[in-house]
């Protein structure tokens, strides 16, 4: 507990550095809040069962499995929010630890650098010492924390989960920009954007029958017309009008002189 409170100290401070305010957390958009509350509902469970006799391996790493699930199930449901990612990912390292130790393994080394005795360390039902056949062992307690008051002996998910934790602040503290306060909106407006082009070429092809139809029915008059001028053309002697004076035709005899 005591890393989470310098960690939240630390990224509100700088958060007020960077031009941030803490009254940006009140009106953060949020969707999912059932998924966090329920993340933060398993952390709480798993972490107090060990305490009451039950095993850290059945108790302790379903609860951190559980919340490190339901964090990263948050993250990608609320985009506006940064860091809860990190905070889940976190959580499943450590949920990993603590499922093949039985309990989370310190190191001997790390305690004497952070100012812990080991006795008090071994204390928690939760931890186990870490030794040689430790599964695992780089992603244990290995990290010394020499706090003043309350120091402590970190795992790399613990990191994982406040770094994630600062993240979370910070970025909340900070003015939003369009993207993130639109949110999922900007995916309709990039969507409706590159249908727009698609919308533009139907009518064009839409179009081309009718401009195709119009022709024909532009030509269909032209195309009637033929036989009728065949049957006048053939309606005529010759074949050929003439104006003036008709000519004989070639098996016609041609007319006698009068007598002048």
């Amino acid at each position: 507990m005591g890393l989470v409170l310098v960690t939240v100290v630390l990224a509100t401070l700088v958060g007020w550095l960077l031009g941030g305010r803490t009254g940006r957390l009140a009106g953060l958009p949020c969707r999912g809040l059932p998924l966090l509350g329920c993340a933060a509902a398993a952390y709480l469970a798993g972490w107090s069962a060990p305490l009451l006799g039950l095993p850290a391996r059945w108790t302790y790493a379903p609860g951190l499995a559980v919340a490190g699930a339901l964090a990263l199930a948050f993250s990608v449901r609320t985009r506006t929010l940064y860091g809860a990612g990190l905070v889940g990912t976190g959580l499943l390292v450590n949920a990993l630890v603590v499922a093949v130790n039985a309990g989370m393994p310190v190191s001997a080394a790390a305690l004497a650098r952070a100012g812990m005795s080991l006795p008090a360390a071994l204390a928690d039902p939760r931890q186990v010492l870490a030794g040689a056949g430790t599964a695992l062992r780089a992603l244990g307690a290995v990290v010394p924390v020499p706090l003043p008051l309350r120091p402590a002996v970190a795992s790399v998910g613990d990191l994982l989960v406040l770094a994630g934790l600062a993240e979370l602040l910070v970025t909340a503290m900070l003015p939003r920009g369009p993207s993130r306060q639109a949110g999922p909106s900007v995916r309709h407006t990039r969507t409706a954007r590159a249908a727009r082009p698609l919308a533009q070429s139907r009518p064009a092809a839409q179009s081309r029958p009718a401009a195709q139809s119009r022709a024909g029915a532009q030509s269909q008059p032209t195309a009637q017309s033929r036989p009728a001028a065949r049957s006048w053309a053939a309606a005529q002697p010759g074949h050929v009008r003439v104006l003036g004076p008709r000519l004989p035709a070639e098996d016609e005899p041609l007319p006698r002189a009068g007598p002048t």
